[in-house]
Protein backbone atom coordinates (compact mmCIF):
# COMPACT_ATOMS: atom_id res chain seq x y z
CA UNK A 1 0.00 0.00 0.00
CA UNK A 2 1.31 3.35 0.05
CA UNK A 3 -0.38 6.69 1.98
CA UNK A 4 -1.04 10.00 0.66
CA UNK A 5 2.06 11.57 0.15
CA UNK A 6 2.97 8.72 -2.61
CA UNK A 7 5.89 7.10 -0.62
CA UNK A 8 5.30 3.28 -0.11
CA UNK A 9 5.44 1.03 2.63
CA UNK A 10 8.68 -0.09 3.56
CA UNK A 11 12.57 0.18 4.54
CA UNK A 12 14.44 2.48 1.66
CA UNK A 13 18.07 1.25 1.99
CA UNK A 14 20.32 4.21 1.36
CA UNK A 15 23.81 2.51 1.53
CA UNK A 16 24.91 -1.04 0.84
CA UNK A 17 28.08 -1.22 2.63
CA UNK A 18 30.73 -3.38 0.09
CA UNK A 19 31.14 -7.05 1.50
CA UNK A 20 28.51 -7.12 3.93
CA UNK A 21 26.01 -9.80 3.79
CA UNK A 22 23.38 -7.37 2.40
CA UNK A 23 25.68 -6.91 -0.43
CA UNK A 24 26.59 -10.73 -0.72
CA UNK A 25 22.82 -11.37 -0.85
CA UNK A 26 22.34 -8.55 -3.67
CA UNK A 27 20.63 -5.49 -1.41
CA UNK A 28 21.45 -2.53 -3.83
CA UNK A 29 20.93 1.40 -2.67
CA UNK A 30 17.57 2.21 -3.29
CA UNK A 31 15.98 -1.42 -2.55
CA UNK A 32 12.68 -0.95 -0.56
CA UNK A 33 12.62 -4.10 2.28
CA UNK A 34 8.47 -4.58 2.00
CA UNK A 35 8.68 -7.99 4.44
CA UNK A 36 11.44 -10.30 6.41
CA UNK A 37 11.21 -13.54 7.14
CA UNK A 38 7.46 -13.60 5.73
CA UNK A 39 6.79 -10.65 8.09
CA UNK A 40 5.55 -7.27 6.65
CA UNK A 41 7.82 -4.25 6.79
CA UNK A 42 6.52 -0.89 6.90
CA UNK A 43 9.22 1.47 8.07
CA UNK A 44 13.18 1.16 8.81
CA UNK A 45 11.45 0.40 12.30
CA UNK A 46 10.00 -2.59 11.76
CA UNK A 47 12.87 -3.46 9.61
CA UNK A 48 15.23 -3.46 12.85
CA UNK A 49 12.33 -4.83 15.41
CA UNK A 50 12.74 -8.00 12.87
CA UNK A 51 16.51 -8.11 12.03
CA UNK A 52 17.28 -7.53 16.20
CA UNK A 53 14.95 -10.85 16.58
CA UNK A 54 17.44 -12.97 14.95
CA UNK A 55 20.56 -14.33 15.54
CA UNK A 56 24.00 -13.81 13.34
CA UNK A 57 24.07 -16.36 11.16
CA UNK A 58 20.43 -17.13 10.85
CA UNK A 59 19.24 -16.79 7.16
CA UNK A 60 16.16 -15.07 6.17
CA UNK A 61 14.39 -13.82 2.90
CA UNK A 62 13.88 -10.25 2.79
CA UNK A 63 10.74 -8.98 0.28
CA UNK A 64 12.55 -5.90 -1.70
CA UNK A 65 11.19 -3.66 -4.37
CA UNK A 66 13.98 -2.56 -7.18
CA UNK A 67 12.40 -0.61 -10.04
CA UNK A 68 8.58 -1.20 -9.03
CA UNK A 69 9.24 -5.54 -9.55
CA UNK A 70 9.47 -7.51 -6.36
CA UNK A 71 11.83 -9.82 -5.58
CA UNK A 72 12.52 -12.07 -2.76
CA UNK A 73 16.58 -12.03 -1.43
CA UNK A 74 18.53 -14.90 0.98
CA UNK A 75 20.19 -12.97 3.40
CA UNK A 76 22.94 -15.00 5.95
CA UNK A 77 23.04 -12.07 8.96
CA UNK A 78 26.42 -10.99 10.38
CA UNK A 79 27.09 -9.83 13.23
CA UNK A 80 26.21 -6.26 14.16
CA UNK A 81 29.12 -4.06 14.10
Amino acid sequence: GSDSSGEQAGAMISEVEAGSPAAKAGLAADDVVVGVAGRKVGSMTDLVAVITTTQPGDKVSLTVLRNGQERTLEVTLGSAS
